[in-house]
Formats: C-alpha cells, structure tokens, sequence
C-alpha cells in the first residue's frame, strides 16, 4: 500500500523554497504536478515535489 504526503500550495512553496506565487505560475504553465480531488483544493504530492526538484526546472535555495 502507497501512503503519500500531500501539501497545500503555501506548504509546497515552503518545502520548495519558493513564493506562493511562483507555484501558482509553475501550476498555471502545467510545469509542476498537482492534484484537485475536489475541483477547489490543490494538493501535491511531496515525491512529485522532489521529482520537480531533480528535474532541475527549478534551483531550490538553502533554507
């Protein structure tokens, strides 16, 4: 059985170093994986977040 870990757009823009903004453009430009399970709430997955990562579509800064 799978069990992921799923964030919200302010949680994902935290783990990834980025602005809420720049999420919301990554899911506008369809670069970033997200999922809306109910039409209204958009949730990624933190193994898709680390995808994106390795992808190198994006530097992460040190926190």
């Amino acid at each position: 059985m799978n069990f992921y870990s799923y964030m919200r757009p302010k949680e994902a823009a935290s783990y990834l170093g980025i602005s809420i903004n720049t999420i919301y453009k990554l899911i506008f430009e369809k670069k970033i994986k997200y999922s809306k399970p109910n039409g209204k709430v958009v949730l990624f997955k933190k193994e898709d977040l680390d995808e994106f990562v390795r992808s190198g579509e994006i530097e992460i800064r040190n926190q």
